[in-house]
């Protein structure tokens, strides 16, 4: 990397530490100009998008990563799989976490990622084999657990959500979306 390069990567990170967002998003976007295929400077510049408050233009420069940029390295894929999947691109999301599941098969993490993406995606079945891998592989993995009951609530086994509800209370007790996503099934499932 450049003197200039490294002087922009600090501008843009004291700028974003500061609340500066525009000073930041030009300092990133500086950068970005002279590595266009670095995935982790677009992170950061659609970072500084989404804090400034501008969720358009942060889905924009990861789609155009994920279009142009390396993400070869599975935890490239994983972080951009992620932002893609926080920013409503779950498509785009899914061709990352299939990539890095790929190379890592029995990474609870990647297969829970791709499982989320591919229930986002509206397909549930072929989430569920994946969740139940990953779970398998890690059996107390709340945010694991959490998933898996949302994709049988989205099969219509209200019944079996609750369950890996349970599970998911035992693991955590008291989280939020756990409550939330309990009281969902609940509703839906007349009770």
């Amino acid at each position: 990397m450049t003197d200039a390069v490294l002087g922009w990567l600090d501008e843009g990170q004291r700028a974003l530490e500061a609340g500066q967002f525009d000073v930041a998003a030009a300092a990133f976007a500086r950068v970005q100009q002279q590595l266009p295929t670095d995935v982790s400077v677009a992170i950061a510049l659609a970072n500084v998008y989404r804090l400034s408050g501008d969720a358009p233009a942060s889905r924009h420069t990861l789609l155009e990563s994920h279009a142009g940029g390396v993400w070869a390295d599975p935890s490239v894929a994983f972080v951009l799989g992620a932002a893609l999947l926080d920013a409503g691109a779950a498509r785009e999301a899914a061709d990352c976490f299939e990539h890095v599941v790929s190379l890592m098969p029995r990474n609870p993490a990647a297969l829970g990622a791709l499982a989320g993406a591919r229930r986002t995606l509206g397909d549930p079945e072929s989430a569920w084999p994946l969740i139940h891998r990953a779970v398998s592989t890690s059996p107390r993995d709340p945010a694991l657990l959490l998933t898996a009951a949302q994709i049988r609530h989205d099969l219509v086994d209200i019944a079996g959500a609750l369950r890996w509800l349970d599970r998911a209370d035992a693991a955590r007790p008291n989280h939020r979306a756990t409550q939330l996503q309990r009281a969902y099934s609940l509703l839906l499932g007349g009770a």
